[in-house]
């Protein structure tokens, strides 16, 4: 006979408990969901993907690994599973990895795509950084404290020109404090 479903209901913001999003029940860690997660996991899918192949929605995934991490997870089975599963995603990693590296000593472009995936994408972090900085803008323009530092190049006289490029080439940013500066 099957074991009977124990239920473990994510956190809210403010702490209670909440049902799963797709239901008005919390949602009920199941046996069989453990070897669905782990095998995907093995095979090298995402934790979402796995959770899916799972049946286990993804915020409850997320609310579970929450849990476990802050050391509050009420549930030994729901703490045993994010913990293998995070053993299991490393491991996929390793013997990932390994097969790249085999494969590298055919194709230099095996090598070069694990360098790449290794020191991570740095268009995609400078992504982040614009989008980080364009978001405080935003957020300061919406609260009306944002100022503009625009200056117009032809207001300045030639000493105003020279002290202004020293301070950039010197690395100090532009005189008012701002490390990029703006002109037309």
């Amino acid at each position: 006979m099957a074991k009977a479903a124990k239920t473990v209901a994510t956190l809210d913001v403010r702490g209670g408990s909440v049902p799963n999003a797709r239901s008005s029940k919390p949602f009920a860690y199941r046996e069989e969901m453990r070897a669905t997660m782990l095998g995907a996991l093995s095979q090298g899918s995402t934790y979402r993907a796995a959770a899916g192949a799972a049946g286990i929605p993804w915020q409850t995934w997320m609310g579970w690994s929450r849990l476990v991490r802050e050391g509050a997870c009420p549930d030994p089975d729901v703490e045993a599973l994010v913990l293998d599963a995070r053993q299991t995603f490393e491991a996929a990693n390793v013997a990932l990895a390994t097969n790249i590296n085999v494969a590298s000593l055919e194709d230099w472009k095996a090598a070069a795509w694990l360098l790449d995936h290794r020191q991570g994408d740095p268009k995609a972090r400078a992504d982040a950084r614009r989008a980080k900085y364009e978001a405080e803008i935003a957020k300061n323009r919406a609260a009306g404290t944002h100022v503009e530092n625009v200056r117009n190049v032809t207001d300045l006289n030639d000493d105003d020109l020279r002290a202004e490029a020293k301070r950039l080439l010197d690395g100090e940013g532009a005189a008012d404090g701002s490390l990029s500066r703006t002109t037309h």
